[in-house]
């Protein structure tokens, strides 16, 4: 068996998520001088995480704001992310999950973290993707933590058009009221992670923070794969 798999390895080789590169023996999904070239939560500090930090303040007490990297157009991360959202690449997202939940400002903010809750896609955005990314991370994370994963809590009521490519009010207008509470008993009275693949605004997730600042004995906690550069 393990000859088998070594010839179809060399047959088929892995490539690297990021840049496509034949992936060496012992490295997985993303090769070694990509993930080194991954910008990290703690590089080049920036205004952009005090006033996420308030624009959730002003709407919800919150414990904290993580994110594991940012997301530049032209950076390392994007061709992994268009494989996790386009290409069915499940189980690229829940490797980054694992990724997500070994740094280190993701892991300090999952610290007393009771539920990891995926942001919503509508039933048939899910269905016509085939699953829902943020959910993936989560189960990525949630394999590295032992924190368990709640889909039922939360629901996208409206099946709004990307974000992509709209200005700042724009997504604002698009997610507003489009999330409604479901199923909460599994996050009542406990600290909940708010987890999604790429924060721009921060639209989406208010909507949902709106919407969750509604459960009794709630905390809240919101925390992302990438922080995307604004532009």
């Amino acid at each position: 068996m393990r000859l088998l798999k070594d010839i179809v390895r060399t047959l088929f080789p892995m490539r690297c998520a990021c840049c496509g590169a034949s992936l060496p023996a012992g490295e997985s999904r993303i090769c070694g001088v990509c993930y080194g070239g991954l910008l990290r939560s703690g590089s080049k500090l920036d205004i952009r995480e005090s006033e996420l930090e308030r624009q959730y303040s002003a709407i919800a007490p919150f414990r904290d704001f993580a994110f594991a990297y940012r997301y530049r157009k032209e950076g390392v991360l994007h061709n992994a992310l268009v494989s996790m959202k386009y290409c069915r690449d499940k189980q690229l997202c829940r490797y980054m999950g694992e990724l997500m939940a070994m740094e280190a400002g993701v892991s300090s903010a999952l610290e007393d973290v009771d539920v990891l809750l995926p942001v919503p896609l509508h039933p048939a955005r899910e269905k016509g993707r085939g699953y829902n990314q943020s959910e993936l991370l989560c189960r990525g994370m949630s394999r590295m933590t032992g924190i368990e994963v709640c889909t039922d809590a939360i629901r996208r009521t409206r099946d709004t058009v990307s974000q992509t490519l709209l200005t700042r009010h724009e997504r604002a207008e698009n997610v507003r009221d489009a999330f409604r509470l479901a199923d909460t008993a599994a996050i009542e009275g406990r600290h909940v992670a708010l987890v999604d693949d790429v924060l721009t605004t921060g639209a989406t997730t208010v909507e949902c923070v709106k919407e969750l600042r509604k459960v009794p004995g709630i905390q809240i906690s919101v925390i992302t794969l990438c922080l995307a550069e604004l532009g």
